[in-house]
């Protein structure tokens, strides 16, 4: 219970942390517009508004300057020649989307314009009073006495309005009455405020957001269009014809998705802009029929996105569907947000959370890939090497069951044996002695899974006959060791701590061997460390290799040249250390030497 309520714990305490930099990534992203996306995504879904709700009783029509004997500024002849041809088509209105300078300047051809225009009795002119009209019929002295004015001027001009892709008409308060009353004077009759339920409190007055619909789809035909004999009359017969020139156009609205960042692809204005004539169809349009963009202002998409994430790291699913989760999250947004505005015109901004998931797909994703494709090589890695090590095992016990008879016979000739040192037949009867005891263990461990039972062991009572072995044996090489009696006391398996010693022991013995080292050297040292005994073996040898050195104990490797290694030792060594509860490393200086270093508890 103790293991699984840790396994638990630490899946917990890894998805507190998840939780923790979601909620710190909220907190850092929500005061963040990313108004660079939002007009991205605004541009994108105007190319997909539909006409199906448009009031088509409203039509534009672009007066062809130096065409068809028309010329700017307009004499009498030119837009009575115009006014005509659109009057014999029997409209129901007429809008004229000009300035007074379009006009001749002359004060008797002008005075002609404005009796001609004020007897045409369903001519309305446009009032158009914006901060920034330099001039108006508002404005000047005679035209400002018409009696039939249309105020464009509602349709909000602001830079801010500019940037954000949308026009923008007041409801209420300075514009209500004015602007309604003017579809009323015109014959139509508008929605009421309380038609339009997602408006918003701006500059003191309610206002709603609109959408505008691609340049065409009120006509936006050309006066070489009426000319023509061939021209359909009922276009705009009963209609309200909005007359404007081309050279007149809205910066409300930007048709070009491209002019995103500031850039715009070209400079020419009908590719660019939509007239006044069909920014006013279009907002008149929309006060018919109800149809504007029900910005759902209140919707904290950041909060709902991250509260998705997270739930999708918790469900108990592979991670390769949690994966495809994930990346279904931005085309399920895209899709979302085109259908509400194409069937229901209602608009979320999405685009901190669009922004939060392009980098976690694109480049936090890719490094947790990258993190679980190494920690899965590493898994498979260790496999491979558990797999050789008990096949090496394996080996090793029908070995060992083998050594067992001649072990007997060499034990038999070592007791009838004369030695001239008497020290020379001790150090071969605790050599043979130690072998005895490793074939034991190996036959042991085949026959059952538990591990040996563990005891005070001295260090120095494991490591002295080693050594005095390995003295009389590489008398070339000198050993030193500052590990005394009653000094180094472990709980742990003394079998296990010599096959340990022995195995980095003749580790280094070999490693001096393969160099041309003068004066040989291995050292047995010990510290005592924060509640933990070192066990250091160091050599003056020729280091290994970083490229060797991060490799050993993880696989079946050798930093040996000359002698015939197989890399088993150190692996071997290392599952016995940690059978035993400690841990191992390795530290190697080119030139300098290697030290190993055993880490365990101190009893």
């Amino acid at each position: 219970m103790g293991k699984v309520s840790q396994f638990l714990s630490k899946i917990w305490i890894s998805k507190f942390v998840i939780l923790v930099l979601l909620i710190t990534s909220y907190k850092v992203l929500e005061n963040f517009k990313f108004e660079a996306i939002d007009h991205f995504v605004r541009d994108s879904l105007q190319f997909l508004n539909r006409t199906s709700e448009v009031d088509s009783s409203f039509v534009t029509l672009n007066i062809n300057i130096n065409t068809d004997g028309i010329s700017v500024p307009h004499t009498f002849e030119g837009i009575k020649k115009v006014i005509d041809r659109v009057q014999y088509y029997e409209p129901k209105n007429i809008v004229i989307m000009m300035e007074p300078l379009d006009f001749s300047q002359d004060p008797l051809e002008k005075k002609k314009i404005f009796q001609y225009l004020q007897s045409q009795q369903n001519l309305f002119l446009n009032k158009y009073e914006a901060r920034n009209a330099i001039a108006s019929f508002g404005k000047d002295e005679l035209f400002k006495n018409f009696k039939r004015f249309i105020h464009f001027y509602k349709c909000s001009d602001s830079s801010k309005e500019r940037e954000n892709r949308r026009a923008l008409i007041s409801l209420s308060s300075f514009g209500e009455v004015e602007l309604f009353d003017d579809l009323r004077q015109l014959g139509y009759t508008p929605k009421s405020e309380t038609d339009f339920k997602y408006s918003f409190e701006y500059w003191n007055s309610k206002q709603i957001f609109l959408k505008s619909y691609p340049l065409g789809t009120f006509g936006n035909y050309q006066t070489s269009n009426l000319f023509d004999e061939t021209f359909d009359g009922s276009l705009v017969k009963n209609k309200t014809v909005i007359i404007g020139t081309n050279d007149e156009f809205s910066h409300l609205v930007s048709k070009s998705p491209f002019s995103l960042f500031g850039m715009k692809t070209e400079m020419d204005y009908q590719k660019n802009w939509i007239p006044l004539q069909d920014v006013l169809a279009n907002n008149f349009s929309h006060l018919t029929t109800g149809t504007y963009i029900k910005f759902l202002r209140d919707i904290d998409d950041l909060f709902i996105v991250l509260l998705l994430l997270y739930a999708i790291i918790l469900i108990p699913i592979k991670f390769e569907k949690k994966l495809y989760l994930m990346l279904s999250l931005i085309p399920t947004i895209v899709v979302i947000e085109v259908v509400l505005y194409l069937i229901g015109n209602y608009y979320i901004n999405f685009s901190r959370s669009l922004v939060i998931l392009v980098l976690g797909q694109y480049f936090i994703l890719p490094l947790i890939l990258l993190w679980k494709f190494k920690k899965q090589e590493e898994e498979k890695y260790n496999e491979l090497n558990k797999m050789r090590v008990d096949a090496l095992i394996e080996v090793a016990e029908h070995v060992a069951h083998d050594l067992r008879s001649p072990l007997s016979t060499v034990n038999l000739v070592t007791y009838k044996a004369t030695f001239e040192n008497a020290e020379h037949r001790e150090i071969l009867k605790s050599a043979l002695t130690r072998i005895d005891q490793i074939i034991g263990e190996i036959l042991n461990s085949a026959r059952s899974n538990d591990s040996a039972s563990k005891s005070l062991v001295d260090v120095f009572e494991v490591s002295d006959p080693l050594i005095s072995e390995l003295k009389s044996k590489y008398s070339n090489i000198e050993f030193h060791s500052s590990i005394r009696k009653n000094v180094c006391i472990l709980h742990s398996d003394n079998l296990k701590l010599s096959r340990i010693l022995s195995n980095i022991f003749q580790n280094s013995i070999e490693a001096l061997t393969d160099s041309e080292i003068t004066n040989p050297k291995i050292t047995l040292d010990f510290e005592f460390r924060s509640q933990n005994l070192l066990i250091k073996i160091s050599d003056n040898g020729p280091g290994i290799r970083p490229e060797i050195l991060k490799l050993l104990g993880t696989k079946q490797i050798t930093a040996k040249v000359k002698s015939k290694g197989y890399g088993i030792g150190i692996l071997q060594s290392k599952k016995l250390i940690e059978e035993l509860g400690g841990k191992f490393t390795i530290s190697s200086e080119i030139g300098r030497g290697t030290e190993f270093v055993l880490c365990f508890a101190n009893q």
